[in-house]
């Protein structure tokens, strides 16, 4: 019983939490203990006169931070406009993409590593190629509304874009690199703006998290809405599958997260304890385990299946915007 339990602890401490924060850092924490590993800033190459408002503290704020399939790169999206691709060998910063495209709510790698997408708050994606850092192509998608996230689907073939404006659109990517994509279906329903859209594994099924309260899951060849997720008392901030597809975890400004049945859309599991906003709830540990972020600046480890806090995350002096279990389990979209 010794020998398994010093192999499970061992096992766990291969698991690193990364968090992103409004102070503008992004920490590296050990899972099993509540360790701080590193803590890390990005350089901004802005002046405080490019910055979106000068007087803004936040402005340097870290809101997403994005693995690559092999598991070799981290990039980090903030609020200045600058996406920066982290080494996750050496930790340090290898390329700093900046855009004219206003802050930046997401930053997400394609599957082939060598390009990331990100959204932004002046309602344009824009995809890089990373190592020249390069833009490939800007695309105008949501008539200047806030663009809150863009993802790309399993294989590459489309991206699915979210926007203040309540809308969920997909675009089909062109065999011309450097051409933006084209509009194929605009999916509507929710009536509050649209805070994340993710694919399913199998490139069938959008999952998006809104501000009207709810998280919805859509055909992505029709457009129809297939389901709703109903049960929040605040906007979803985030919405994301399980591996196997058997459920949905979602995270709300009510101060909670939420686990759902997929098939039923039956709420399972309440997740309480953050004392603010919680802005983004992920699996972790073989999705034995889930983590949360909030505005009350911590992280927490919870149980998936009994909701027990195991371990809270403190250390940022800010709102913690974005949390990612990396380690020897999978973890990506695309496994």
């Amino acid at each position: 019983a010794n020998i398994w339990k010093r192999r499970e602890a061992e096992r766990q401490d291969t698991y690193t939490l990364v968090t992103g924060s409004y102070d503008g850092t992004t920490k590296f924490w050990c899972l099993a203990t509540g360790r701080e590993r590193s803590s890390h800033r990005a350089f901004s190459p802005l002046t405080p006169a490019q910055r979106e408002d000068p007087e803004e503290d936040a402005s340097d704020a870290v809101m997403y931070a994005d693995l690559s399939k092999d598991g070799r790169y981290l990039v980090t999206a903030a609020y200045d406009g600058v996406a920066t691709v982290w080494c996750m060998r050496k930790n340090v910063a290898m390329a700093t993409l900046l855009g004219r495209e206003g802050g930046l709510y997401t930053a997400q790698f394609a599957p082939d590593g060598q390009h990331v997408l990100t959204a932004s708050a002046k309602g344009l994606a824009c995809l890089w190629h990373w190592p020249k850092q390069e833009v490939r192509w800007l695309l105008n998608g949501h008539e200047e509304s806030y663009m809150r996230c863009a993802s790309f689907s399993p294989d590459s073939t489309r991206i699915v874009t979210t926007s203040a404006d309540c809308s969920v659109r997909i675009w089909q990517l062109s065999d011309k690199s450097t051409e933006a994509p084209t509009l194929v279906r605009i999916l509507q329903g929710h009536w509050g703006w649209v805070n994340t859209a993710f694919f399913s594994l199998d490139g069938n099924l959008v999952l998006s998290a809104a501000a009207d309260k709810t998280a919805k899951i859509w055909c992505a060849h029709t457009g129809d809405c297939l389901k709703t997720f109903e049960g929040h008392y605040a906007y979803v901030r985030s919405a994301v599958f399980s591996l196997q597809q058997e459920y949905v975890l979602t995270a709300s400004s009510d101060w909670t997260a939420k686990l759902w049945k997929f098939g039923s859309g039956e709420c399972i599991q309440t997740y309480r304890g953050h004392a603010q906003w919680v802005n983004m709830a992920n699996f972790a540990a073989n999705e034995e385990k889930i983590v949360t972020c909030s505005r009350d600046c911590t992280a927490r480890l919870w149980m998936t299946q009994s909701g027990d806090c195991l371990r809270v995350f403190e250390g940022h002096k800010d709102f913690v915007m974005c949390s990612l279990v990396i380690g020897s389990a999978p973890r990506d979209r695309w496994q």
